[in-house]
């Protein structure tokens, strides 16, 4: 994938969602993988502590963790 088709997916996937500033570099770097429609990562402990806060839950897979970042809402602009 090149920048500019993990741009276009990412757009897409995070227009509903408080997604992180850095979203696009955690993906590049490997510490955040896509697959479909879900975000991934190996290792929880890499992720940057206001990347974590986002996170609505994780639950194990054979791919990874599978995160599920928060909507957003007035509450919570993000």
């Amino acid at each position: 994938m090149n920048y500019d088709d993990i741009k276009n997916k990412v757009d897409r996937m995070s227009l509903n969602m408080a997604v992180p500033a850095n979203l696009r570099e955690l993906i590049e770097s490997g510490t955040i993988t896509v697959i479909a429609k879900s975000f991934y990562v190996e290792n929880m402990q890499k992720l940057p502590k206001s990347v974590s806060a986002l996170i609505a839950s994780a639950s194990p897979t054979e791919n990874g963790m599978r995160i599920t970042f928060y909507k957003k809402s007035r509450a919570f602009p993000g």
